[in-house]
């Protein structure tokens, strides 16, 4: 109560001496940013936002309403229409978030924090310092061949490499171990990645190629990989990213067409019920021959025509299918499950089914049973194996490379090794071969994780990693010495082995009439006859299930080699070069591959009844049996091409060449037939991974290199970085782009389109 002797100011000194501390507080916790504070319309924006807060107005989220969310708001229609492939899933996921509540600002924010780290995702380097630093530096000589002349550029094409060990207790960043392409693609582009790589060859020469002294000529190279390829600038991507350097895409690898401008590439012979011998023209050409001498439909009428345009459009999806290998399950069933652009896609659907069932439906009953076995031709080759036990995914790879022809690098297979070696000298790296008789033993295992590989007497070679291009069912089975294989491995079936026969004739392709066409008798596509199998799939009560097989179409039997009858491929290397003249003139070369009969090989293991995948083991055979076959096939050769009678001046049968997995239905299933395996550190290459050819083995390759430098399913998918994207980004050599010279400076006499092509 105030009094009379009360004074004001005697009242209101504590709120003075209050307000006076809240000051200095004020200015020693928030210095210069006091006036700021203080300011009363800041203050006002203050109280606005704390409003705005306190009605959830500054959560990303809306406020639950009564639609029911995303799928009451049309998500199950958003859904459908991204399985459709109707809208791309960038869209769909924009139209999610925005679906399950997040507001537009905050879309707006996410949506822009996002291709900030994308793009700068995009340019991080895969790799140490060390590594980034060695590639930009590009260690070790560059293109030995620059500078060189005409004739010094010949000879160190077709020299020997094998004087390299590996050195002792080094540790590679990456050992490769395998042949050819499928090794020293990989190895070149690790190379290139800034990666210390070591390949670990085996047989006479890293890059399969043979040399053999006859005819008064030493060093002759036999090719005895498949060195032809269709879909050439594909072919020329692929090898530009373990290839190019600083002035040429392509490292000085050219590559000429096979049959010229308008003939045929290959001439294929169906066995039983009267062999019909049948040449492949490439682009419409095949469907007219069709049309014209084998009794087929014109125009739309076309089985064969309907035939090959159903496969390129499956085709369409094929690189998608490739590309899910590099993926963890759990994202492509996911993805599965969202369908559209983003499902398996109809190549996944065709890898997993026999090709003779799909060939049913999309020739039809009234095709005339001649085309059907052309079809079957055209699908595949390489293997001796009926359409009714094949793949329907390998029949669409086939024919989409061969459908425009196919071409072969000037120089062989030698043009290609040497520029590939290039690449991995510069990278600091080298290639060990162990010769004819040498073997890799072992994969060193470690904890269960991969730390190198072991040789001859002995002989590690350590690395990070590992990468085996020797097949899975070699690596798994033999290489890795562990009791616990991976899921699907004991369902897997080997191909059978081939022998190879080296042919050296008398005198130029001119001088023989030869044009490069390759020669393939094909008893596994003869004319279908209707007939009921045993199916291998098991009824609910355990009986073997039956199925009607209208139009099988061929046979494939185990025997020895029959003249005239058995599987065969005559390669005539030569001709397709077109500088061999310049180097070898006066001879050609030939090379013969058969399927190993009974007399070479047996059987072990069977994959249905859970002992073990089916392999082919070795025999002894003496030098009875080798003049026997080489007898055989040089009769064949002679009944085939009479102009080579009289010709032959050197003949040999090669070592058993391994080849992989059959192209069946399982080969595409298996979830270990992937780059990553299930060991650390363990990686798979080779055409095992995709499918036999030579464009297969180089895109098994970047798969591989993919797997190893560690993209994720976002950097693969969302970003689209890739080693390619990486190399390209890094290098900046265009990619296939021709440079100011090759190791072969070439003038091709092809029409226009060809010249663009190539």
């Amino acid at each position: 109560m105030l009094t009379s002797s009360t004074s004001p100011t005697t009242l209101n000194w504590k709120p003075r001496a209050n307000a006076l501390k809240f000051e200095r507080v004020l200015e020693e916790k928030y210095g210069f940013l006091k006036p700021i504070l203080t300011d009363p319309r800041v203050s006002k924006w203050v109280k606005r936002l704390q409003r705005r807060h306190a009605r959830g107005l500054l959560s990303p989220f809306r406020k639950a309403s009564s639609g029911g969310g995303i799928l009451g708001g049309g998500g199950m229609g958003l859904f459908v229409l991204l399985r459709k492939g109707w809208v791309t899933w960038e869209v769909a996921a924009l139209l999610a978030a925005y679906g399950v509540g997040l507001r537009a600002w905050a879309l707006v924010a996410a949506v822009g924090v996002t291709w900030i780290w994308g793009r700068g995702r995009e340019k991080r380097w895969m790799g140490g310092g060390d590594m980034k630093r060695r590639a930009r530096e590009r260690v070790g000589e560059h293109a030995k061949w620059k500078g060189m002349g005409r004739k010094e550029r010949i000879e160190y094409v077709d020299g020997v490499r094998n004087h390299f060990d590996g050195g002792s207790e080094e540790e590679w960043d990456v050992v490769v171990i395998g042949n050819g392409v499928g090794a020293l693609l990989p190895a070149a582009i690790m190379s290139r990645m800034g990666r210390r790589v070591l390949v670990v060859t085996e047989g006479e020469d890293g890059a399969m190629v043979h040399r053999r002294n006859f005819g008064g000529l030493k060093n002759v190279p036999f090719w005895m990989e498949e060195g032809r390829t269709g879909s050439v600038g594909m072919a020329m991507r692929h090898l530009s990213l373990g290839l190019g350097n600083e002035t040429d895409g392509l490292g000085g690898v050219r590559w000429g067409r096979v049959g010229g401008s308008g003939g045929a590439g290959e001439v294929v012979e169906i066995g039983g019920g009267g062999k019909t011998v049948f040449p492949v023209r490439r682009g419409e050409g095949v469907v007219e021959d069709s049309e014209d001498y084998l009794g087929d439909g014109n125009g739309e009428d076309s089985a064969l025509g309907r035939y090959l345009n159903a496969c390129s459009e499956i085709s369409t999806t094929m690189s998608r299918y490739f590309l899910r290998k590099c993926i963890a399950d759990e994202i492509t069933s996911f993805l599965s499950g969202l369908g559209g652009k983003m499902g398996k896609g109809a190549y996944h659907e065709a890898s997993i089914r026999y090709a003779g069932d799909l060939m049913k439906s999309i020739f039809g009953s009234n095709a005339s049973p001649t085309v059907r076995s052309v079809g079957a031709a055209l699908g595949f080759k390489n293997e001796s194996i009926t359409p009714m036990k094949c793949s329907m995914g390998v029949h669409v790879a086939a024919i989409k490379e061969g459908r425009e022809g196919y071409w072969y690098p000037v120089g062989g297979g030698s043009a290609i090794a040497a520029g590939l070696y290039d690449a991995i000298e510069r990278g600091g790296g080298g290639v060990v071969s162990l010769g004819a008789e040498g073997k890799v033993e072992e994969i060193i295992m470690e904890g269960g994780k991969a730390k190198g590989v072991k040789g001859p007497n002995g002989k590690v070679w350590k690395g990070a990693q590992v990468l085996s291009t020797f097949g899975v069912i070699r690596t798994f089975g033999s290489l890795v010495k562990v009791e616990e294989k991976p899921e699907n491995f004991k369902a897997l079936e080997s191909r059978r082995p081939v022998l190879k026969v080296m042919v050296g004739l008398k005198g130029t392709a001119a001088d023989l009439e030869l044009t490069g066409a390759e020669y393939w008798r094909l008893p596994a596509c003869r004319k279908p006859q209707d007939r009921v199998e045993v199916s291998p799939a098991v009824g609910a009560d355990g009986a073997r299930q039956k199925r009607a097989v209208m139009g099988d179409v061929g046979t494939e039997g185990p025997g020895n080699y029959k003249k005239g009858e058995s599987w065969v491929r005559m390669d005539f290397q030569s001709p397709k070069d077109t500088v061999w003249d310049e180097r070898w003139g006066g001879v050609t070369t030939c090379v013969i591959s058969v399927e190993a009969g009974n007399e070479w090989v047996e059987v072990e293991g069977n994959g249905e009844e859970g002992k073990g995948p089916t392999v082919y083991k070795m025999k002894q055979v003496g030098e009875k049996e080798r003049e026997d076959l080489k007898a055989k096939v040089l009769e064949d050769l002679v009944t085939v091409f009479p102009q080579c009678k009289g010709r032959v001046i050197f003949s040999e049968v090669s070592s058993i060449v391994q080849t992989g997995l059959s192209h069946t239905p399982v080969r595409f299933a298996a979830s270990c037939v992937r780059p990553k395996t299930v060991y650390s550190g363990l990686y798979l290459g080779g055409d095992d991974i995709t499918y036999d050819s030579f464009l297969g083995r180089a895109a098994a390759g970047i798969l591989a290199c993919n797997a190893m430098l560690g993209y994720t399913s976002v950097d693969l998918l969302g970003l689209e970085k890739n080693v390619a994207a990486d190399v390209c980004r890094l290098w900046k050599d265009g990619r296939g782009v021709e440079g100011e010279e090759s190791l072969f400076d070439v003038t091709q006499s092809e029409e226009g389109s060809d010249k663009k092509n190539n």
